[in-house]
């Protein structure tokens, strides 16, 4: 009960610590800091697009894996909520694109799409994490 006790508040540091520390590679990091020499928007969202592509790609290898690692009734469910959790990125983040907002807006959005992916790559890895140590 120990061990589960202190799982569980590891989780729940890790998950806080996720959302208040977004993973970014540094090639992202670099993109940002040449688009603020020129104060591009369309150069951010740039940026921001390539980023999103490497956390895209980041997001569907640990859901795969995770997915992997589960029961077919548990695949199920992650697939279940992941579609769900895809809908629900989608629809928040549009809400920042204002229809008659132009660039800015359109960077917002594109910020909040790669904000949440980065956010839930973190919580499928911490998933991962808790079902092997659970599982073992």
């Amino acid at each position: 009960m120990k061990t589960i006790l202190s799982l569980i508040v590891c989780l729940c540091s890790m998950s806080a610590m996720a959302q208040s520390e977004i993973k970014y590679s540094p090639q992202y990091l670099a993109c940002l800091e040449k688009s603020n020499d020129y104060g591009d928007p369309m150069i951010i969202i740039f940026c921001i697009n390539t980023e999103l592509k490497k956390q895209d790609t980041l997001l569907n290898k640990h859901y795969n894996e995770l997915k992997n690692s589960l029961t077919l009734a548990r695949q199920r469910e992650l697939t279940t909520l992941q579609r769900l959790w895809l809908k629900y990125r989608d629809a928040q983040c549009k809400f920042y694109k204002a229809p008659d907002g132009g660039a800015l807006h359109r960077m917002l959005a594109n910020q909040c799409i790669l904000d949440m992916t980065a956010i839930r790559t973190t919580e499928l890895i911490e998933f991962k994490l808790l079902f092997s140590v659970y599982t073992n």
